[in-house]
């Protein structure tokens, strides 16, 4: 039986509510990190693990959203191609590439986010800022100096993404990362809409009109089988028709990567949850978690002060906040002012 995809937001959830409870200002974040001296870097280290199980819910979320929205636009019976003049359906059939990209975006990101929580969890002697999806499905680079127990765990985070990758068809999350590359990162390929299939035995309907034939068919949206190709490649490398594209019609795919992906971020994160009480007998990558130079572009961008930079400001007498966020905050405020003195 499969995991129902609610149980990914429980398990991320589960896991949220331990690390904030964890939380110790006077430690300075997670008492696991006490043997990383420089209390700034434990303190955004700890940060950053609840803000990464915060990101990873908001990517879930979208990835959900957006395979409901594509489902919604194209309909149970697909559509035809709008008309040149048909502006609305024809903005219709865009925001489906637009639903199907972010779709895409947010499962590519979820496995990121992961990665970076599977750095600040197993002390892998890597930036957590920098991580992304091969940290996790890789667990590498592995710790150096490690006790028995922490080489145990990262062992034990291979298996359990392992399994939950094999757990669904093969290669679903490579074409997962490849899709989401494609889509995000590379020039925007020719769509493939297909002619909606028939059911079973159903009768034909043969219909006579003097409409282009694009204007009467209907046809579902199809996602490609081999993202990482461009258009001009695919041609190139001769593939047959059959194999540039996925059978299934996008909706139903985009629903299966959900489904996947929640029963995997679930294992994932309930393997997180199971590993606190061992963190304090790790060993920790003081040196490479340390917080890194701020690169040139960053510092360019803090020449920009919005689009309409003379709006009054607004009145910060008093800022609310989530008492979780005040609290963790606090710590960082803490230590602004220490170094200030």
């Amino acid at each position: 039986m499969s995991t129902p995809p609610d149980d990914a937001r429980h398990s991320l959830s589960r896991l949220e509510r331990a690390l904030v409870d964890a939380f110790e200002p006077e430690m300075y974040g997670f008492p696991w990190y006490a043997s990383i001296e420089d209390r700034v870097v434990r303190a955004v280290r700890s940060n950053q693990a609840i803000g990464l199980v915060d990101a990873a819910i908001s990517h879930l979320d979208a990835l959900r959203e957006a395979a409901g929205q594509v489902r919604q636009l194209v309909g149970p019976n697909g559509r035809t191609t709008p008309a040149p003049e048909d502006t609305a359906a024809r903005a219709e059939l865009e925001r489906i590439h637009v639903e199907i990209t972010d779709a895409l975006r947010a499962a590519g990101s979820l496995l990121d986010v992961l990665g970076g929580l599977a750095v600040l969890f197993l002390g892998l002697p890597f930036s957590p800022t920098f991580a992304d999806s091969r940290q996790l499905l890789e667990c590498e680079p592995e710790p150096s100096q490690a006790s028995d127990q922490q080489r145990a765990a990262v062992t034990r985070m291979r298996e359990v993404v392992g399994n939950a990758a094999d757990a669904g068809p093969a290669g679903w999350v490579a074409w997962t990362l490849e899709s989401r590359n494609a889509m995000v990162h590379r020039g925007r390929s020719i769509a493939i809409w297909l002619p909606v299939p028939t059911i079973g035995d159903r009768a034909q309907i043969v219909v006579v009109t003097d409409m282009n034939p694009v204007r009467v068919i209907r046809q579902f949206p199809h996602l490609r089988r081999q993202p990482d190709l461009s258009d001009a490649e695919s041609v190139l490398s001769g593939a047959v028709l059959a194999d540039v594209f996925l059978r299934e019609p996008a909706q139903d795919t985009l629903d299966g990567l959900y489904e996947h992906i929640s029963q995997f971020t679930s294992a994932v994160a309930e393997a997180m949850h199971d590993l606190i009480d061992e963190l304090a007998a790790f060993t920790w990558p003081s040196e490479r978690w340390a917080l890194a130079r701020r690169s040139n572009r960053a510092l360019l961008a803090d020449q920009f002060a919005g689009f309409d930079p003379d709006r009054p400001a607004a009145d910060l007498t008093a800022l609310y906040m989530n008492p979780r966020e005040a609290m963790r905050l606090g710590v960082m405020e803490h230590l602004r002012r220490e170094q200030a003195t």
